[in-house]
């Protein structure tokens, strides 16, 4: 089993079979190489059987037995490990090329210099990049889940299963994060352009605020105490402008409301006339 996986990891190597990691965009030395751990794969399925054997030698069926179940097991699952080795390399490799398909896509269309425009030069984002990545991850993922049902594993099975179901939350989550992100990046540079760099960073934390509301919520974290504590701050918000609007603005109020009423009079006179 030793000379077979030091003889086939020089032969994998002149197989270029480490280049299908390079492709995926996986970048690993040592043992962590594709040929390294083929080669340690046949050097385990090289070892067991020989294992079982001289176990069967002795003629103990409460040693050899379980063995040999055991072997039987790991042979069942061996075609299905590789079929879902593949599954996941396929869709590392895909993943790579329609995320990068749509960041072309993206950045040929001039996007990515709009957004550049709205928000401050700081912030080094780039829209065709994020998204391209974030494509990137769901199609690596889903491939992920298929290569991983193929084992036919009862519990990686429901865990693909609400991985998969709970995609969509993530990915309203992403969005309005960067959603986010941009428009209060765009208000602060307005509002800093007109002198007004306090209401602006205000107003960018105010926003920051509201979106991670919406994202606890929208991934179902503490639901309840999300919606409870926003209430609660929207109605101290509107508490407290009342205050400061019946203290500091009741002359403004009283002008307001009284040349309202003279241009009320004014009319019903109008009209007896």
């Amino acid at each position: 089993a030793r000379m077979a996986r030091q003889l086939l990891v020089p032969l994998f190597d002149k197989l270029s079979i480490n280049k299908l990691q390079e492709k995926a965009g996986i970048e690993v030395t040592g043992t962590a190489k594709l040929s390294g751990t083929l080669a340690y794969i046949v050097y385990v399925l090289i070892l067991i059987p020989m294992i079982v054997m001289a176990l069967d030698v002795l003629n103990i069926s409460a040693i050899s037995d379980p063995a040999v179940h055991m072997l039987n097991l790991i042979f069942g699952f061996i075609p299905n490990i590789f079929v879902g080795l593949v599954i996941i390399i396929i869709g590392c490799i895909t993943g790579r090329f329609v995320g990068h398909i749509v960041t072309c896509m993206i950045a040929s269309a001039g996007l990515d210099a709009k957004v550049s425009s709205l928000i401050d030069e700081k912030y080094k984002f780039s829209l065709s990049g994020f998204t391209g990545t974030a494509i990137n991850a769901v199609v690596v993922i889903f491939f992920v889940v298929e290569g991983v049902n193929v084992l036919k594993l009862q519990v990686l099975t429901n865990i693909g299963t609400a991985v998969i179901g709970y995609m969509p939350a993530v990915l309203s989550a992403v969005l309005i994060l960067a959603i986010c992100f941009i428009l209060g990046s765009a208000v602060e540079k307005a509002l800093h352009k007109n002198g007004l760099s306090g209401y602006g960073l205000l107003a960018k934390c105010v926003i920051f605020t509201v979106g991670i509301f919406m994202v606890l919520s929208q991934l179902g974290i503490a639901a309840e105490l999300v919606n409870t504590t926003f209430k609660l701050a929207v109605a101290a918000l509107a508490i407290a402008f009342a205050i400061a609007f019946g203290c500091g603005g009741k002359d403004f109020a009283f002008r307001t409301l009284k040349k309202l009423e003279d241009n009320m009079g004014k009319k019903d006179s109008k009209e007896e006339k």
